[in-house]
């Protein structure tokens, strides 16, 4: 099976997974070019309803400004990537819907106390000075909101303070499924940051991060921390830690982080009770800049099916999640078919 059948396949179900949040009460949007999704963004802050944008597949530069929603309304935001350009089909590949910060302005901020969720979208190029969040910063300040990033790209964002990649931040449940972070990096939290709230959880789950680079004093590639020392838990399974620089793969609070059946070089906290299953080995990609596995990864089906938050249905190109019953650690699903010379671009 090659890139354009999985594409094909997944249509279907990417539209029906974009469909999800779009509720009778939800305004949905149809966006082709970085200027209209700059006004949908700011139409979707004060609408008082809950807001879909659909992307269609290109490239959005962010011309040194980036791609900012500020709201105080209590009501959702989703942003789907992948779409034809009348958003009635798509695919789920990221690669095919860019948000390019063009080395010059953060990507990508979406602050309000809303639930927000973010999918099937590459973030790239983002540098933020003075503060964190090179390519995407995002939060919901209520504990009934939830924080969602699924199936995208962060690659190539940088800070000159802290967290290159993603700084995500909120009350409710964080929910991190099925991304490929790489290439990003900073003084401290080279790839994410994720702050949680005082009674929720945090949930990552079958994601790669790979080939991002950390080089202050305390140096690390993901660091997961909670508000007012707050004693919720985090559930980390099927993820893949491995080829970063410059510090520890992972950071966490002793004891209220549990580790299911990833995959690691170092990390810094002791796992949970219950954390079982976890491996220290190279995962054999398929080849330099090419992170799907290879035929001979020991990472192949070593996942386990059923994770703290939920297994996510589909890979991060829109392939079956499950192969033969099995599920592989990281963000792409081998099953039968060979991806040698399909790099990520």
């Amino acid at each position: 099976m090659n890139r354009s059948k999985a594409s094909s396949i997944a249509t279907t179900l990417s539209i029906a997974a974009a469909l999800v949040p779009a509720c009778a009460a939800a305004a949905t949007w149809c966006v082709s070019t970085a200027g209209d999704l700059r006004a949908k963004l700011q139409v979707a802050a004060s609408n008082g309803e809950d807001d879909v944008i659909r992307l269609v597949r290109g490239n959005y530069l962010t011309g040194g400004n980036g791609f900012s929603f500020n709201s105080t309304q209590v009501f959702a935001l989703t942003i789907n990537g992948g779409f034809d350009a009348s958003c009635t089909s798509g695919s789920q590949d990221p690669r095919d819907t860019v948000l390019d910060g063009g080395g010059v302005s953060q990507v990508l901020a979406i602050n309000g106390p809303g639930s927000v969720a973010i999918r099937h979208l590459t973030i790239r190029n983002g540098l933020r000075s003075g503060s964190s969040g090179g390519g995407l910063q995002m939060s919901g300040s209520l504990s009934t909101s939830q924080v969602v990033l699924a199936a995208c790209i962060l690659r190539d964002n940088s800070s000159d303070y802290a967290v290159g990649g993603a700084i995500i931040d909120g009350d409710g449940e964080i929910h991190v499924d099925g991304n490929l972070v790489t290439g990003n990096s900073a003084p401290n939290n080279g790839a994410l940051y994720l702050y949680g709230g005082t009674t929720t959880n945090v949930y990552m789950t079958n994601n790669t991060i790979t080939g991002n680079s950390a080089s202050g004093a305390a140096p690390t590639m993901v660091f997961i921390n909670y508000r007012n020392g707050a004693v919720p838990s985090s559930y980390l399974a099927n993820n893949v830690f491995w080829g970063n620089t410059g510090g520890t793969d992972l950071q966490f609070y002793d004891g209220r982080t549990l580790l299911d059946h990833n995959d690691y070089a170092a990390i810094t906290g002791s796992p949970a009770a219950g954390s079982n299953g976890n491996l220290g080995v190279d995962p054999q990609f398929a080849a330099a800049g090419n992170f799907h596995l290879s035929a001979a990864s020991p990472l192949l089906g070593a996942g386990t099916p059923a994770p703290a938050g939920g297994l996510p249905t589909m890979d991060l190109e829109g392939n079956p999640r499950t192969y033969a019953g099995t599920v592989d650690l990281g963000a792409y699903e081998r099953g039968d078919v060979i991806f040698a010379d399909d790099f990520e671009t």
